[in-house]
């Protein structure tokens, strides 16, 4: 998934390395239907004086130059206060001159505030700050291989070493999730450009309910070393939208916004369109067959709901998989 102010809570993710309780038991990761109960974040006020600003139902953000009344504490305080007064109580907090890394919970749902300087375009120093929401798992409740070295694990990130080999790594997660529930998924690339796998095998996503688990493998070369040691860090948040999935998806491709999903499913192409039909009418959709967008594929159906984006299913059968494409198209 890709959104615009991801890259700024990654940039000022600088956790705390004292926030290393042991957490409770993982929850069932949380949908995004009961986050958005809680909070939407398009209501946060926009930051005052801000050159940029941006908000959606996951993040919100904003951007101003320090000067004239404008100050980093300013910046500070707005978020804060809003979080408070909605409600939100600060559970770890990281604050430096100059930067803010803090988490707040609200039944049940984290979210990270992070704020930072920079330098300004084309003088000057800037403020940047962002909240983001990151469902209710905690990455430290999440599997991890035995004999890692751990440098830091913190509410929001989990990051360790290991001298195991990045396919070995892949595979004790890909077999780890899978039997916790989660599935495995892609990262698309922007315009469908192919992402070369020495460059792929360093990402692996995961996915539960609307919470996405994260991991960057990142190889530090150390002198002298003919096995450098592989660095892993581990995040969890959310992403906006509920996909409708059967159980046993390989192969997922996932986007959102608008929602975006392709699969392959080991079942006959009636069994796939049976599992969308009670599920989406489960939901108040209802379903017409269409014509497919191309004549290599069996079956197209298109869901219709009053007050919701219309959702076309397509289906190819290619024994003994069927081949699944589900996209959102907003009128």
């Amino acid at each position: 998934m890709r959104y615009p102010c991801a890259t700024l809570a990654i940039a000022l993710l600088l956790p705390a390395p004292g926030c290393s309780a042991e957490p409770a038991p993982p929850p069932q990761p949380m949908s995004f239907a009961a986050a958005r109960e809680i909070v939407d974040l398009t209501t946060v006020p926009p930051l005052p004086g801000a050159h940029r600003t941006g908000a959606s139902g996951i993040q919100a953000s904003g951007s101003l130059t320090i000067g004239e009344g404008k100050t980093f504490e300013g910046v500070v305080d707005h978020y804060d206060g809003w979080l408070r007064g909605a409600g939100w109580k600060a559970v770890a907090t990281n604050r430096s001159d100059g930067s803010v890394d803090d988490l707040y919970e609200k039944s049940g749902l984290r979210l990270n505030f992070v704020a930072g300087k920079s330098r300004g375009f084309p003088t000057g120093e800037d403020v940047n700050a962002g909240l983001f929401l990151l469902g209710n798992v905690d990455p430290r409740t999440l599997p991890r291989p035995d004999g890692v070295s751990v440098r830091l694990q913190s509410p929001t990130v989990v990051d360790y070493t290991t001298t195991i080999p990045i396919l070995d790594v892949r595979k004790f997660y890909s077999q780890a999730m899978t039997e916790r529930g989660w599935v495995e998924f892609r990262d698309p690339a922007p315009g469908g450009i192919e992402i070369p796998w020495e460059i792929r095998e360093k990402e692996q996503h995961f996915l539960s309910g609307a919470v996405t688990v994260n991991l960057n493998y990142l190889p530090e070369p150390a002198e002298g070393e003919a096995s450098p040691p592989l660095r892993v860090l581990v995040r969890a948040v959310l992403v906006p939208v509920d996909p409708v999935l059967p159980p046993a998806v390989e192969d997922l491709d996932f986007d959102a916004e608008p929602l975006v999903l392709a699969f392959a499913v080991r079942q006959p192409v009636e069994e796939a369109a049976e599992f969308y039909e009670k599920a989406l009418t489960a939901q108040g959709y209802t379903g017409e067959r269409v014509k497919p967008s191309s004549p290599e594929l069996d079956r197209a159906v298109e869901y219709t709901a009053e007050g919701r984006p219309t959702l076309e299913v397509e289906f190819l059968w290619s024994k003994p998989l069927t081949f699944v494409g589900l996209n959102e198209k907003r009128r």
